[in-house]
C-alpha cells in the first residue's frame, strides 16, 4: 500500500506540474530562412554552361565573359579555364590560351586534353619544342589519346621536312 501511495504521489507531482505554454507562432519575417538553393559551385556551373551555350553559337567573346565569371566564382575549376582557353583559341589569343591551359594543368595535373591543346597553341606560335613536349606529356598521361599522337606525329613530320629542306636548299629560306 505504501508503494501504491508513493507511486500515486510521484505521478501526481510529475503529471500535475505546469507544462510550458506553447510559443506564439513566428511572424512571417521572423521565420528562419531556408539555405539558398544555389551553392557557389552550382553558380559557377551555371556560368560555365552559359559559356558553353555561347561557344556552341560561336560567340567567343560572350563565352569568354561567362567562363571568366565561372572562374571568379570557383577559381579551382579546371574545366572553366580549359573552356575559356578554347574560346581564346578561336579568338586567336594564343598567349591567353596558354595561360589558361597552364592554370588548368596546375589544378588538374593529369589533364591530357589541356596539354594537347596547349601544344597546338605553342605550335601556332612557332615554339616547336614546347609543342612536342606538351603532346608527349598528353600521351604519357593518356596513352590511348589518338589526337595527341596525331598532333605530335604531324608536327614532327612537318618540322623534320622543313629542316631537311633547309639543309638541301638553305638560300631559298633566308
Amino acid at each position: 500500500m505504501k508503494r501504491l501511495l508513493v507511486c500515486l504521489l510521484l505521478v501526481g507531482v510529475v503529471g500535475c506540474g505546469t507544462s510550458p505554454s506553447p510559443e506564439p507562432p513566428l511572424a512571417q519575417d521572423d521565420r528562419p530562412k531556408p539555405p539558398p538553393v544555389d551553392t557557389d559551385v552550382e553558380k559557377a556551373g551555371t556560368e560555365l554552361n552559359k559559356g558553353v551555350d555561347f561557344a556552341a553559337r560561336e560567340d567567343w567573346a560572350a563565352a569568354v565573359a561567362d567562363y571568366t565569371e565561372a572562374i571568379r566564382i570557383d577559381p579551382d575549376d579546371a574545366d572553366a579555364y580549359y573552356n575559356r582557353g578554347e574560346a581564346y583559341f578561336y579568338l586567336e589569343e594564343y598567349d591567353k590560351l596558354i595561360s589558361d591551359y597552364t592554370e588548368a594543368i596546375r589544378i588538374k595535373p593529369d589533364y591530357a586534353e589541356a596539354y594537347d591543346t596547349r601544344g597546338l597553341a605553342y605550335r601556332l606560335k612557332g615554339e616547336s619544342d614546347k609543342a612536342i613536349a606538351d603532346y608527349t606529356e598528353a600521351i604519357r598521361i593518356k596513352p590511348d589519346y589518338a589526337d595527341a599522337y596525331y598532333n605530335r606525329g604531324s608536327f614532327t613530320l612537318t618540322k623534320d621536312s622543313t629542316t631537311r629542306r633547309l639543309r638541301i636548299t638553305p638560300k631559298r629560306f633566308e
